[in-house]
């Protein structure tokens, strides 16, 4: 190995020689102790635990399949709630345009005059009066 060394610097090569490398390997061996009592072969499930083990698999499957038809009875009621806030809302509409259009002040002059039998009034009846700015009101 060729490594100098100034100042904490090193200078050279820093891997190991190739015999210096196999030398450390081979004084190294690898011995497996095997421990007396245990066996590589996992234990058998007794019969009580895998019974066990299937109803807990059979509860949780009809679990999750109540929760999902659940769930799917739920969202068709949304929908049904939505259809009849649908009518709701167009039924809504149509009374307010039926309102605007009684209110409208041809429609209230053509019910006046023909169903409750009002007529215009005459010019002679009809008086302009002047009111002096003293007497109006501010809106704010």
């Amino acid at each position: 190995m060729s490594r100098v060394s100034y100042n904490n610097y090193i200078y050279g090569n820093l891997a190991y020689e190739e015999e210096e490398r196999s030398a450390d390997y081979r004084n190294f061996d690898i011995k497996v102790e095997k421990t007396p009592g245990l066996s590589v072969r996992p234990k058998p499930i007794s019969k009580s635990s895998l019974l066990l083990l299937c109803v807990a698999v059979f509860v949780a499957a009809i679990t999750v399949l109540t929760q999902y038809t659940t769930g799917k009875y739920k969202q068709s009621l949304i929908v049904g709630l939505q259809s009849e806030i649908k009518q709701v809302e167009d039924e809504i509409y149509n009374t307010d345009v039926k309102i605007a259009e009684t209110l409208d002040i041809n429609n209230v002059k053509k019910i006046a005059m023909g169903k409750l039998g009002m007529v215009s009034t005459a010019d002679y009846q009809v008086r302009y009066i002047d009111i002096p700015s003293s007497n109006y009101t501010v809106n704010y």
